[in-house]
Parts: structure tokens; C-alpha cells; sequence
């Protein structure tokens, strides 16, 4: 049987914290928040776009960078 490893406390509170907030309002925060001022953000994206098999980047605009959702080759077994 394969088991999810349970989340940490971290984890659950952060999911928390982020809980009913779209990811669309989650990547605006990222995107205007201070230099790396993002962690938490960060990793409740990752969490939630590794659930649906995709990723996140910056953009490679240096003076406006944008968070791009993408899906990363060789996902669902390709």
C-alpha cells in the first residue's frame, strides 16, 4: 500500500494560512511582493501545483518578473 508521508506542522500550518486564497491572488502576492519576501507563498504554490503535476518559474522579464505555471516535460509518465 502506497502511504502519503504525513505533512509536518509547517506544512499544515501554512496550508492554513493560505487556506481559501486562489492561486491566482497567491502568484499576485509573489509577484509584487520585497525581495524574496515570499517564502511562505512559495511553498504553499509549489504544495498545490505539484498536486495537479505542474510547476512554476520566473519569467525571464528582469524588470517585471511574472510567476509562469507551466507543466514539466516527462510529467504522467511522458
Amino acid at each position: 500500500m502506497n502511504h502519503e508521508p504525513k505533512p509536518s506542522r509547517l506544512e499544515i500550518e501554512i496550508a492554513a494560512k493560505f487556506a481559501g486564497i486562489p492561486n491566482a491572488q497567491l502568484i499576485r502576492k509573489m509577484e509584487h511582493a520585497q525581495d524574496f519576501g515570499y517564502d511562505d507563498e512559495e511553498f504553499e504554490l509549489n504544495r498545490r501545483l505539484n498536486l495537479g503535476g505542474l510547476a512554476w518559474r520566473w519569467s525571464g522579464d528582469f524588470y517585471r518578473p511574472t510567476v509562469e505555471v507551466y507543466k514539466p516535460e516527462g510529467s504522467d509518465g511522458e
